[in-house]
């Protein structure tokens, strides 16, 4: 998907990606839809793998800043991620599963952008308002880092800024 696009993507070249017979890629998956349906979720599952095997659920502030910094592409593994996601993006325009999907982690991101803000700043009025404009920030930082309008240092010291401009705590780790 990364290197030719969606429209490239087809049991065929799974299969021949996954070094398996076309036929047993279609027993499980028999249109292309439910491919890249299934994909996804497993994009979605191993990001959230990947959150819960980085933080420490002891430390709020350095889950909330690697749940806002995480989609940052820094590296060219992370680079693929990110075009591979803003893929789905694309996708969920004319697909309701896509879109319910990508909807439904946004919102449960958003939940636990807001838990964790709670937890940091208990005496806030709106934590969920907080949350949104955070996460809003995080993806448009995203964007911009991905189409190379700003570096990836740029986008953390706009979060740290923010981050600091509400009161909430930037982990030693992000300095």
């Amino acid at each position: 998907m990364y290197t030719r696009g969606v429209g490239a993507v087809s049991v065929r070249s799974v299969a021949r990606a996954a070094g398996m017979s076309p036929g047993r890629v279609q027993h499980h998956f028999p249109a292309k839809l439910e491919l890249l349906h299934a994909s996804l979720e497993y994009l979605l599952e191993a990001a959230a793998a990947v959150h819960a095997a980085v933080t420490v659920p002891t430390d709020p502030a350095g889950e909330l800043w690697h749940l806002l910094v995480h989609a940052l592409p820094r590296t060219e593994r992370s680079r693929v991620g990110v075009a591979v996601y803003y893929s789905y993006v694309a996708l969920a325009v004319t697909d309701p599963v896509i879109a319910g999907q990508l909807g439904a982690a946004r919102a449960s991101l958003h939940r636990e952008l807001t838990r964790l803000i709670v937890q940091l700043v208990p005496e806030l009025a709106q934590p969920g308002e907080l949350a949104r404009r955070l996460q809003a920030t995080a993806e448009g930082l995203t964007l911009g880092v991905f189409l190379a309008d700003l570096t990836w240092q740029q986008a953390q010291d706009d979060l740290q800024s923010q981050l600091r401009s509400v009161g909430l705590p930037v982990p030693d780790s992000a300095e």
